[in-house]
């Protein structure tokens, strides 16, 4: 019911979806208005069909179709001759079909009537759109909107699967249910009514965002969702954007596989997915076994970090193929201070898996780089 109406309704839901028993309530006054919508991309197209109950007197009256500005396309009669009780159907005609209405602006005549149903007939006859698959129709999830599983002309759509009365359509998880062609070496990654194949292994957390495959757990740009980009004083948190306190860490590397970052802190202590420090202090993100990364070790907002030198490196725990000179794998580090942006850190290049060297320093392999933190000033890098 639109806001313009000025005819009273009582329990207007009961009116929705196909006839069933179950009535709004109309005091029609002379002069009143009941102005219906029909919704933005249902709008109709066909004559109108209205399901009333127990009419008090017989009503006689027109029916105005409006477009969406409200202006008026053109009338038909409406009758509610019957009035014994039960539920009985009138329609009204439209002369200009296909022309879309609307609204459709019913007149008032003092009368008390329930209205258990208001359908589009479509110029057709089917009543597509009103939650009641009929002879022609695959589904009808009681809009005309395609891209939801049930096309506008109530087709179901390719990708999906429509169960029920209305249709509840779903999409098809052509992954899960191994529906997929995907060749060796290559993924199955699900999107609405259909799937693609990507090279490589992008399984959650992470997900493909454009033509690339992102950690929705920890990477900026990508937060939680493909787009959501976090602030620049935010790291990404199992998929939610955290405003850090003085410093944080980033690695990335160059094909999938298990990496990890490793920070050095003054003092001789290793944070990484092992040591993950003391909660909510140091805390390592997230452990991305078969990603990209990033990985992130941040200090939480209030916490100090200790002043001194801290070495920053990667391990290359586990890739498929194995680093070597032909298969290099190459990750990348960079540091967000209490005053800078993002700031790179420093690279490296590895060619054999690491062998759990114990200490994270210049000799060590994948060492990427070392910053120094001055506490009231903002860090820089130090010389490798």
């Amino acid at each position: 019911m639109d806001s313009t109406s000025t005819a009273g309704v009582l329990q207007p839901a009961q009116a929705l979806g196909p006839p069933d028993g179950q009535a709004a309530l109309v005091l029609s006054l002379p002069g009143a208005a009941l102005v219906l919508d029909m919704g933005e991309g249902t709008e109709g197209t066909g004559d109108l069909e209205v399901s009333y109950r127990n009419a008090t007197v017989e009503v006689l009256t027109w029916v105005e179709f409006l477009r969406a500005d409200k202006s008026v396309i053109s009338t038909g009669p409406l009758r509610l001759a019957n009035l014994e009780l039960g539920t009985h159907t009138t329609t009204v005609p439209y002369q200009d079909k296909p022309v879309p209405y609307r609204y459709v602006r019913m007149t008032g005549v003092l009368a008390l009537y329930g209205v258990d149903a208001v359908r589009n007939m479509g110029s057709d006859g089917i009543t597509c759109g009103d939650g009641q698959p009929n002879e022609g129709e695959t589904c009808d999830d009681a809009n005309r909107t395609s891209g939801d599983g049930c096309s506008r002309d109530c087709q179901k759509e390719a990708g999906f699967r429509c169960e029920s009365t209305p249709s509840v359509c779903t999409d098809i998880d052509e992954c899960a249910e191994r529906l997929d062609n995907c060749a060796a070496g290559f993924s199955c990654i699900n999107r609405p009514g259909s799937f693609f194949c990507w090279e490589g292994v992008c399984r959650p957390p992470h997900s493909v965002c454009g033509n690339q495959c992102f950690n929705l757990y920890t990477d900026k740009e990508n937060c939680g969702r493909c787009g959501n980009r976090c602030g620049w004083r935010d790291v990404c948190a199992r998929g939610v954007c955290k405003t850090i306190g003085k410093l944080a860490f980033t690695l990335s590397w160059s094909r999938p596989g298990n990496g990890d970052l490793i920070v050095r802190a003054p003092g001789g202590i290793h944070y990484s997915a092992q040591n993950p420090g003391p909660e909510g202090q140091e805390l390592f993100v997230f452990d991305d076994q078969d990603g990209k990364g990033p990985e992130v070790v941040y200090w939480a907002p209030g916490v100090e970090p200790d002043l001194g030198d801290y070495n920053i490196c990667f391990e290359a725990r586990s890739f498929d193929p194995a680093p070597s000179f032909n298969n290099p794998v190459s990750a990348s580090a960079t540091y967000l201070g209490p005053w800078n942006g993002t700031t790179h850190l420093g690279s490296t290049t590895v060619t054999a898996h690491s062998t759990g060297e114990p200490e994270c320093g210049r000799p060590t392999r994948g060492f990427v780089g070392r910053m120094t933190y001055w506490g009231r000033f903002a860090p820089e890098p130090s010389a490798p």
